[in-house]
C-alpha cells in the first residue's frame, strides 16, 4: 500500500552525521537510535527507527492548517529556504533542519480569487542518542487581513514498515499519544499549546480509497475542529490517521504563532515514555521556558526555587487554585529525572516542596510541575 511514494536517495558524510539528499529533495538527520527525514517544500516528516537506513515507523508527518472548509492547507508548499545546520549552531542540539515555505489556504478556483497566504518555518531539533526530534513550526499570516485558522499535526503511522494492524491510545496525565503493533511504539504529543487535543480514527474513515490519500478538504477541516481527545483506537487491517489539533488562533497581518510537537519511537512503552520525556525537557531547557510558568487555565502557577542559584537545598514553591493531580519532578541537563518530590493530588492553597541536590553535581537543573494536563518549568542550579 503506497499512501504517499516519496523517493528516499541519502548521501552520507554530511557534518557528523546530518544529511542531505542529492537532488536536495530532503534533509536528513541520524541520532544513533532513529532517523528523521524533512522533505522540502511539503515539510513532511518521517521517523525510522534505528537510524536513517532502519525500518520505516511513519510514513509521514505533517502540519494542516485551514480557516474554512474551503480553506485547508494540505501537501501544497512553496519552498523559500532551507537548511541543515550542524551541531553548535544551537546550544544544547545536536542536529537541526530549518526550512520556510509559503503556503495558501484554499486557492483561486474554490475562494473566489481569494486564497490567504502565510509562511510556515519549520525547525527540526534532535538530540544524540535519542530516539525522536523535536518539530517547530512557526506559522505568520502575511495576508492583508486578519485570519482566524484551526491547525493540527497529522502523523500517519507505518509500525514496523507496514500499514495497519497498530492500536493507538492517549492518555491525558502524560499528553502522549501513543501508537504500537507491540513490538514497535510511536509516540506523539504536543509541547505547545499543552493542552492539545488528539484524534485518531481508521484509515478507511479518513480516506474512501485504501491506497491513497484522496480524503477531501472539507473532512480534514472537520478534523481539526474536533475538541475531544480519542482515548483509544483498535487495531484496522488498513492503518490509521492521527491527529494532535492545536485549536483555533487568531492573526493580525503580520502576526505570527508558534506550535511544537514531539515525536518518539521506543521498542516498548516505557522505552517510548523515556525518549518522549527526555524530547520535552530538552526542549524546555533549550527554550525561553518563562511563558510556561505562568497562572494556566488548569489553575497552578510555579512561583520557583528559593534560594537560587543553591547549595544543597532549595524551597520550590507553587500555588494550586483548583484541586488536582499533582507532579513535581527535577530533570538533569540530559533529560533525566533525578528526583520526583510530590506524586498526590492537592487542595487549594500555596505549597512548597523541597529539592535536597545532595550526591547531585553541580550544573543546571530543570524543575517541572505537572497538573491537570498542563505543565509549568523553571530552571535551578547547582553550585557547590
Amino acid at each position: 500500500m503506497a499512501r504517499l511514494r516519496l523517493s528516499v536517495l541519502v548521501l552520507f558524510g554530511l557534518m557528523g552525521g546530518v544529511t542531505t539528499t542529492a537532488r536536495a529533495q530532503e534533509r536528513a538527520f541520524d541520532t544513533g537510535k532513529v532517523g528523521i527525514t524533512l522533505t522540502d517544500g511539503l515539510s513532511l516528516l518521517r521517523l525510522t527507527a534505528g537510524g536513517l537506513s532502519g525500518v520505516r515507523q511513519t510514513d509521514r508527518s505533517v502540519l494542516i492548517i485551514g480557516e474554512a472548509s474551503t480553506r485547508v492547507n494540505y501537501l501544497s508548499a512553496t519552498l523559500l529556504d532551507s537548511a541543515v545546520v550542524g551541531p553548535g549552531d544551537l546550544a544544547g542540539v545536536d542536529y537541526v533542519i530549518r526550512k520556510r515555505v509559503r503556503i495558501t489556504l484554499g486557492d483561486s478556483a474554490s475562494t473566489g480569487g481569494t486564497a490567504r497566504p502565510m509562511e510556515v518555518t519549520t525547525r527540526v531539533l534532535g538530540f544524540t542518542g535519542v530516539g525522536g526530534a523535536v518539530v517547530e513550526y512557526l506559522v505568520k499570516n502575511v495576508s492583508a487581513t486578519d485570519a482566524t485558522v484551526n491547525a493540527g499535526w497529522m502523523t500517519f503511522p507505518q509500525i514496523g514498515g507496514n500499514y495497519g494492524g497498530e492500536a493507538t491510545s492517549y492518555d491525558p496525565s502524560d499528553g502522549i499519544a501513543r501508537v504500537s503493533t507491540g513490538a514497535d511504539f510511536v509516540g506523539l504529543k504536543a509541547i505547545i499549546p499543552a493542552d492539545a487535543v488528539f484524534h485518531a480514527r481508521n484509515w478507511t474513515d479518513y480516506s474512501a480509497d485504501e491506497a491513497d490519500d484522496i480524503a477531501t478538504d472539507s473532512t480534514r477541516y472537520s478534523i481539526l475542529r474536533i475538541a475531544t481527545s480519542t482515548l483509544a483506537l483498535a487495531p484496522d487491517p488498513i492503518g490509521s490517521m492521527n491527529m494532535v489539533n492545536a485549536g483555533q488562533r487568531t492573526l493580525g497581518p503580520g502576526a505570527t504563532t508558534r506550535f511544537v510537537y514531539a515525536i518518539g519511537y521506543g521498542t516498548s512503552s516505557d522505552d517510548l515514555t523515556d525518549q518522549m520525556q527526555t524530547l520535552v525537557v530538552n526542549y524546555e531547557f533549550i527554550t525561553d521556558v518563562a511563558d510556561r510558568s505562568q497562572p494556566t487555565a488548569g489553575g497552578f502557577r510555579l512561583l520557583g526555587a528559593s534560594p537560587n542559584p543553591f547549595n544543597p537545598t532549595t524551597a520550590i514553591s507553587y500555588q494550586m487554585s483548583a484541586v488536582s493531580n499533582v507532579r513535581l519532578d527535577v530533570f538533569d541537563a540530559l533529560g533525566r529525572r533525578v528526583r520526583t518530590l510530590v506524586n498526590e493530588t492537592q487542595t487549594v492553597g500555596a505549597h512548597r516542596a523541597t529539592f535536597d541536590a545532595s550526591g547531585l553535581p553541580s550544573g543546571l537543573y530543570l524543575v517541572r510541575l505537572t497538573a491537570g494536563g498542563r505543565v509549568a518549568t523553571q530552571r535551578a542550579t547547582l553550585i557547590r
